[in-house]
């Protein structure tokens, strides 16, 4: 099954704010560094979603900011 674009960025968008809340009440070194590549992952792939979408022209040219942390 394939999502469309749109779905993913929810999802990686919600994915992200998790993240975002876990970082901020984790207090351990080594974790808040795995955080840290996950979401340096999850907003690769943002990067890439929001690409396709311009590719496909899906995107507009004005685009609000994104709430993700």
């Amino acid at each position: 099954m394939t999502w469309p674009i749109a779905a993913k960025l929810r999802y990686v968008d919600e994915t992200l704010r998790w993240l975002a809340d876990y970082r901020r009440r984790c207090d351990d070194p080594g974790e808040l560094l795995r955080i840290q590549t996950a979401m340096d992952g999850w907003l690769d792939e943002r990067l890439d979603l929001m690409r396709r979408a311009q590719r496909m022209g899906l995107a507009h040219e004005r685009h609000a900011p994104s709430s993700a942390a």
